[in-house]
């Protein structure tokens, strides 16, 4: 019989092995087990707490969420944490030291959560000496009470305590094999393929910055599940709206914000675009990377992600760089404050909630300063709502050391304001300003 691959991270390969199983079963029957066994409401609830997804557990969006991040490597980190503290919440003070975090866990104590679960639990040595405790049975069963499901788990020819399992179809496990790995790294340790979201969390240094980053990215697609929904208060708030900024893009009077469900008016972009010195830099000290004529281009890259890094501290802010066109900051202080950079196509879009405007900013400079010392210089474009977001927008910007000087178009509406216009802007900026004064806002 085919086995499916768990993955190891953070010594939750059990844990996997059932939630891969659990999560796997029809939609109904799933919503069954619920109905039937109190546990599975402790183990939602456990996951919405984990996750800080600050809302009251709903069974269709859990379900919803879980089929978004059907990944196995998703899976496996955004659950087995969950899993072992639902788990440890069952035991005796003193069984609760064998599943502390990052051990093995013992058969027989793993047994004590799936029988709560209504499923019986079958553990194969697939090597003689895989497990002492299997030894002179080839197979392990564990009984729940009038059981409704079963779970397959297979002790690795690895060793080490690992488990693999089995659906208990040899297509299913060949389906969930070639969803998880793309290839072996030089170690044997399996790849995920490029549609793992969180793939990229867990490469971070650090497992308070890992378990910061998987929380930032479950929530995000929680949002996306609520907005999806239509529930009362699912739409996102104004204060989570994005604000774009926009680097390297041509000037296009129909450049459109991008659609936000649920928003009562879009937010203000502001666009940045790249143009050459007209005279080299004497004071140059920042070298584009050295590259090969076929090396494809960094456009998030090591100097840029220094630069940014003088401004946004990584003692302050969780860094997660996805790829060379993707990266994402969340606050150490504010989980729910949150700044995207990506490229696409011809322009590298900034976004951020809205108490991040300021850390916007800052980031836009730290690009701004990196793209000088290449002797490239930025022009700059504000696309907003209406004139008073605009203001109110640019004044951010101006709080934190951004200067408005150079932004050389307005639009209102997606529609262009005629360049005399610009001085109104800011008049009103600076009368504004002088009526309603106020400090920066504190840096996070």
């Amino acid at each position: 019989m085919a086995k499916s691959f768990a993955g190891a991270y953070r010594n939750n390969c059990a844990f996997h092995c059932v939630v891969h199983q659990w999560l796997s079963l029809p939609e109904p029957k799933i919503k069954e087990l619920f109905s039937q066994y109190p546990v599975f409401n402790e183990i939602m609830h456990e996951f919405y707490q984990y996750h800080q997804l600050g809302e009251t557990p709903n069974v269709n969006d859990f379900i919803a969420l879980n089929k978004q991040l059907s990944h196995p490597h998703d899976r496996e980190v955004m659950w087995g944490q969950v899993l072992r503290n639902v788990l440890r919440k069952k035991l005796s003070s003193i069984a609760q030291s064998q599943v502390a975090d990052d051990t093995l866990v013992p058969d027989d104590i793993l047994g004590e959560l799936t029988k709560l679960m209504g499923a019986d639990l079958a553990i194969h040595a697939s090597e003689p000496l895989a497990s002492a405790q299997l030894l002179p049975l080839s197979v392990l069963e564990i009984k729940a009470d009038n059981p409704v499901w079963r779970i397959e788990l297979y002790h690795s020819v690895r060793g080490g305590g690992h488990y693999d399992f089995s659906y208990g179809q040899d297509s299913e496990d060949i389906a969930h094999n070639r969803h998880y790995q793309s290839g072996m790294d030089e170690w044997g340790r399996r790849i995920p393929t490029a549609g793992a979201l969180l793939y990229g969390a867990t490469n971070l240094i650090g497992l308070k910055e890992q378990e910061q980053a998987i929380r930032l990215l479950v929530a995000k697609n929680f949002q996306q599940i609520l907005a999806k929904s239509k529930q009362p208060g699912a739409a996102i708030e104004e204060e989570q709206l994005e604000s774009l900024f926009t680097l390297n893009r041509a000037h296009s009077p129909e450049l459109k914000p991008p659609e936000m469900k649920g928003a009562q008016s879009a937010t203000p972009s502001l666009i940045l675009r790249a143009t050459p010195h007209k005279k080299q830099s004497v004071a140059s000290t920042l070298e584009p990377p050295l590259r090969s004529p076929d090396q494809p281009r960094q456009f998030i890259d090591d100097d840029f992600v220094k630069m940014l890094e003088l401004k946004l501290k990584k003692t302050d802010w969780t860094y997660v760089i996805l790829s060379d066109k993707k990266m994402q900051l969340a606050s150490k202080a504010n989980q729910a404050k949150t700044i995207s950079i990506e490229k696409q196509q011809d322009a590298m879009i900034f976004s951020g909630t809205n108490d991040s405007h300021a850390d916007i900013a800052q980031a836009a400079l730290a690009y701004e300063q990196t793209m000088a010392q290449r002797q490239q210089t930025l022009t700059f474009e504000i696309n907003a709502d209406d004139q008073d977001e605009a203001i109110r927008f640019m004044a951010e910007l101006s709080q934190n050391g951004f200067d408005i000087d150079k932004i050389d178009h307005i639009g209102c509406k997606n529609e262009p304001v005629p360049k005399e216009k610009m001085a109104e802007f800011v008049k009103d900026l600076i009368e504004k300003a002088k009526k309603h004064p106020r400090s920066p806002a504190p840096r996070h």
